[in-house]
C-alpha cells in the first residue's frame, strides 16, 4: 500500500518562468495559477487589514463622541404599573396560584 505524500515542489517560479525545454506547457500555467493565487491571498489580506483599521478608527470615533453626549439624569417615579409578572415555574406545586388556592400543601411524591 502506498502512501499519501504531499510533497514541497521546488523551484515551482522558476517552472513558471525557466527556460526548461521538458516541462510542459500545462506546468508552466500551473505554476502561474499557483503564483498568482499566492499573489492575489497576499493582496486580499492587505486590504482587509486595512479596511479593519478603518472600521476600528471610525467606530472609535463614533464611541468617543457618544460618551461625550452622555450625562446623568435625575429621575421621579411619577406613577407605578401593573406588578411585574412572576416568574414561570415547571413545578405547578411551586406556583403561586397553587399555593394561594391551597393546593399544594399536600405530601410530594419522590420518583426514583
Amino acid at each position: 500500500m502506498r502512501k499519501f505524500v504531499l510533497r514541497r515542489r521546488k523551484r515551482w517560479v522558476a517552472r513558471a518562468f525557466g527556460r526548461n525545454l521538458l516541462l510542459r506547457w500545462t506546468d508552466r500555467v500551473e505554476a502561474c495559477v499557483i503564483l498568482a493565487a499566492m499573489l492575489l491571498a497576499l493582496g486580499v489580506c492587505a486590504v482587509s487589514v486595512a479596511q479593519g483599521g478603518a472600521v476600528y478608527r471610525s467606530h472609535a470615533q463614533l464611541y468617543a463622541a457618544q460618551a461625550r453626549m452622555r450625562h446623568m439624569v435625575t429621575a421621579t417615579v411619577a406613577a407605578t404599573g401593573n406588578p411585574p409578572h412572576e416568574p414561570h415555574t415547571t413545578n405547578p406545586a411551586s406556583s403561586a396560584t397553587v399555593r394561594r388556592a391551597g393546593l399544594g400543601t399536600g405530601p410530594r411524591l419522590r420518583c426514583c
